[in-house]
């Protein structure tokens, strides 16, 4: 019985294909980063896990897959570009290119003090480590956007289905933090008291609900459309779970989480008005009354004080925020480095140099907490020029996605969009689970997955041709 619901979901009917080999093994990729990737901090021991663990599915996929035609998308030519970048950071330089770059002088006695007498050969990258560091753990979306792009549609929205049942798990244990059960992460450096579920930030769990959130909006719409299941179920079952992932976001105590979930829900509710054939037919008033229910329920939550993300954003002004202090201090920084870079996975030990007295305390900043100022500031102009180039696109493709109508690449640019302004304030990029989910929305966006054709009824090809040989048998 559990082998025959195990096959039902698989998204084709013979196992042991090369795309359910690419299916099940982009779903054990997701399994080890949702258990071991929710940290950033090298030194996590989830790190070691989950790099080790992605190799061995890259490995094992490479191995057991037949060769055939590989799409080179966007996603994967802007990965290499950025691990180009990243490597060429480690490469040794001649003393006199390495001292005439900017941001150097201070390491220039370094050599004497080391009793090397002549300047030796150094990298771009003041910490090769770090940049090192960086360079591996793109192999976790190199994986998933290698993964993705094998498999159809219909394979990409159980991936999508999976991405729901992962935070939901997640939201599980943030749950049980949030009632006071104290849970410590072996793999990963959480807080305790945080709502955080599998993440060390309760900032990263909120962009994942928030990312749930848009995702269940248009798993339900689809269903409804194809008549998988019914509008009552659509809002009952979709609708409790949209709920639940507001509530958990309210009570992670993130700031940013509360901005994320409410562009979630414009997102979700987005696929009400797509062009095409892609809005289900829920009837309105349903919707209304679901919307106020999910107002009256926030409204409920932060009057009995479960809301402690409304109550952390009275707590200080955006002037007051510590952040803001810190990205000053990061775009001067930048400014000094600029336009080679200090290296990537340089930030820590390049800030204590910089660091004013007045931040000074006993946690430090191991990130900017603004990954597009550390961008710059870690990689200089090239890595400016390459985030303008993935963003650019990513507009270019979000506008043809909408205009073509198509659902899975509008919810791709909507998570990838949340990860963009999570980034603002965060680094939710640099967790491997947030690294494997963009770069799968990324493939979802540039529709680099092979295409079912559709019938008027919205049958695919193969539907029809299993529909036909059906009824010859009979």
């Amino acid at each position: 019985m559990k082998r025959n619901v195990l096959k039902s979901w698989l998204p084709f009917e013979r196992s042991g294909g090369q795309e359910n080999l690419a299916f099940v093994c982009l779903l054990v990729l997701l399994a080890i980063v949702w258990l071991a990737g929710g940290a950033s901090r090298a030194d996590a021991l989830g790190q070691v896990l989950t790099r080790v663990g992605t190799w061995g599915v890259l490995v094992f996929f490479v191995l057991k897959a037949r060769p055939t035609q590989f799409n080179l998308g966007m996603p994967l030519i802007l990965l290499a570009a950025a691990a180009l970048l990243v490597a060429v950071q480690l490469i040794p330089l001649p003393p006199g290119l390495w001292t005439a770059m900017p941001g150097r002088e201070l390491f220039l006695d370094a050599a004497d003090v080391a009793g090397l007498g002549t300047q030796p050969w150094r990298p771009i990258s003041l910490s090769p480590p770090g940049t090192m560091n960086a360079l591996m753990s793109l192999v976790v979306p190199v994986a998933a956007v290698a993964l993705a792009a094998y498999l159809p549609e219909r394979a990409q929205w159980r991936i999508v289905q999976a991405v729901i049942v992962l935070a939901v798990l997640s939201l599980l244990i943030g749950l049980a933090e949030f009632s006071g059960i104290s849970l410590d992460h072996p793999l990963v450096n959480d807080s305790a008291g945080e709502a955080s579920g599998v993440f060390a930030n309760r900032n990263h769990q909120a962009l994942l609900l928030a990312m749930a959130i848009a995702a269940v909006f248009f798993v339900a719409a689809r269903g409804v459309r194809r008549q998988q299941f019914s509008p009552a179920f659509a809002l009952g079952g979709g609708g409790l779970a949209v709920v639940l992932m507001v509530l958990v976001i309210l009570a992670t105590g993130s700031r940013a989480g509360l901005v994320l979930g409410a562009l979630a829900l414009v997102a979700g509710a987005s696929v009400f008005v797509m062009p095409g054939r892609n809005a289900p037919s829920i009837p309105r008033p349903a919707l209304l009354a679901g919307g106020a229910l999910l107002l009256a329920l926030v409204g409920a939550s932060y009057y009995f004080g479960r809301a402690e993300s409304f109550e952390r954003l009275g707590l200080m002004s955006v002037s007051d925020d510590a952040r803001a202090q810190l990205s000053g201090v990061v775009s001067t920084m930048a400014s000094a480095f600029f336009p080679v870079g200090s290296g990537f996975g340089t930030f820590d030990p390049v800030f204590r140099i910089a660091e004013p007295d007045a931040m000074l305390q006993f946690r430090y900043y191991n990130l900017a907490h603004n990954d597009f100022l550390q961008i710059v500031l870690e990689g200089g102009i090239l890595g400016a020029l390459l985030l303008l180039v993935g963003i650019g696109w990513w507009a270019y493709a979000s506008v043809r996605a909408w205009i073509d109508g198509r659902a899975l690449a509008v919810l791709g640019s909507w998570l990838l969009l949340l990860v963009f302004l999570a980034s603002l304030v965060d680094y939710p990029a640099r967790t491997p689970i947030i690294m494997a989910l963009g770069g799968i929305a990324a493939v979802w966006l540039a529709g680099g997955y092979p295409r079912e054709a559709r019938s008027e009824s919205g049958e695919t090809s193969g539907s029809r041709k299993r529909r036909r040989s059906g009824s010859a048998r009979r």
